[in-house]
């Protein structure tokens, strides 16, 4: 289970701040954010490239 953390106008898009996924591990930033784009409602507005981040580090 990876937590997704939605800032700002990313946030808006999905319409919370965090969620939950589940992925097989080991996943990567790409393969999270496949998911979300594909399974959140909203998540589909997402940039194809957003800017991300794992545990405060710029990805």
């Amino acid at each position: 289970m990876v937590r997704v953390r939605f800032f700002a106008r990313y946030a808006e898009l999905v319409g919370r701040a965090e969620a939950e996924v589940s992925l097989p591990l080991p996943a990567t930033v790409g393969d999270v954010v496949r998911r979300v784009r594909e399974d959140l409602p909203g998540g589909g507005k997402l940039p194809e490239r957003p800017l991300t981040a794992v545990n405060l580090k710029h990805v």
